[in-house]
């Protein structure tokens, strides 16, 4: 009899210890935290943005946490409302490359009345104490590179055509770092802005100024539209283009000869740093508050390292 109840007190304790067990596992299991991480970018038309998306998305939904974006297609109006719906589906964290740095401000607010840190990438918006972080190329860096290479490399007078965007606070950067370092040559620069009819400018620019020495792209699409309108007249070679960017069109061109270099961005670099510092936040971890990803030269001499998509 007793070795009986023996085995039944066994059996109990048993299974007591069983179902204990695998409370515990489940408990465990249920609090492992699934993140809904948003994704605003300028527009995923520009393949800068597009890598940048894609590397976020794919390194977000590898840890096993949700993805949402969505695509303002340049739209300032249009992100805002875009930046609310997430807020609506209890984003926890929002990544922002912002198309307007002052006109963004609603959806800022939006975020910090629901309590959702915001991770600027990119572009800076005007009141960085809504974002926890700034990540973005050192895009004053990329325009001084592509100025000393211009002086070391093509000429050190005449004119040079600037092709720039005011409306885009980190091509200004670039504008100011190449006039910082031709400043105290004999180059002087005539400015050129592309906002609407690139292709129509570009003409005029390169029509107007036919004693121009070279061009300076702030940006890889005014870069490669310079290259469209110097081959339609037979000048490629006569006005040597320098870009910023390097984006897979401008690697070829230098591959060709038709762009001599470009300060190349990474966003690959971009997005992987942003991955770090979003999950950092998550866990209540501190990080800079501006991270910057230094450009580089890539010319003749080491674009064959390069060809394969961006850097």
């Amino acid at each position: 009899m007793k070795r009986k109840l023996f085995c039944v007190v066994v059996g109990v304790l048993v299974a007591v210890a069983a179902v204990w067990g695998s409370g515990q596992r489940q408990s465990a299991q249920s609090a492992v935290k699934t993140y809904k991480i948003g994704f605003s970018p300028y527009g995923l038309d520009q393949e800068f943005h597009r890598v940048i998306h894609d590397t976020i998305k794919a390194a977000v939904e590898a840890k096993g946490d949700v993805f949402v974006s969505a695509d303002p297609v340049g739209d300032s109006g249009l992100q805002i409302n875009q930046i609310e719906d997430m807020v609506a589906q209890q984003i926890d964290l929002l990544i922002l490359g912002p198309i307007s740095g002052d006109g963004i401000l609603p959806a800022l607010m939006a975020c910090k009345d629901a309590g959702i840190p915001v991770l600027n990438y990119d572009a800076a918006v005007k009141d960085q104490d809504l974002v926890v972080s700034f990540v973005t190329s050192d895009n004053y860096l990329a325009g001084q590179l592509a100025g000393e290479y211009f002086v070391k490399n093509i000429a050190q007078s005449g004119k040079v055509i600037m092709f720039n965007n005011p409306d885009a606070e980190s091509v200004n950067l670039r504008q100011r770092g190449f006039e910082d370092a031709v400043k105290g040559t004999g180059i002087s620069i005539v400015y050129g802005v592309y906002n609407g009819d690139l292709i129509g400018k570009s003409e005029d620019m390169i029509t107007g100024n036919p004693d121009a020495i070279g061009i300076f792209g702030t940006v890889s699409i005014l870069s490669t539209v310079a290259y469209a309108s110097l081959d339609a007249r037979g000048l490629v070679g006569k006005m040597p283009i320098i870009s910023v960017d390097g984006a897979p069109d401008e690697k070829a061109y230098i591959k060709s000869g038709g762009i001599v270099a470009t300060a190349a961005q990474s966003p690959l670099g971009i997005a992987n740093k942003a991955v770090e510092f979003a999950y950092k936040v998550l866990a209540n971890e501190s990080v800079p508050k501006t991270e910057q990803i230094k450009p580089f030269i890539i010319d003749k001499t080491n674009i064959d390292q390069y060809l394969n998509g961006w850097q």
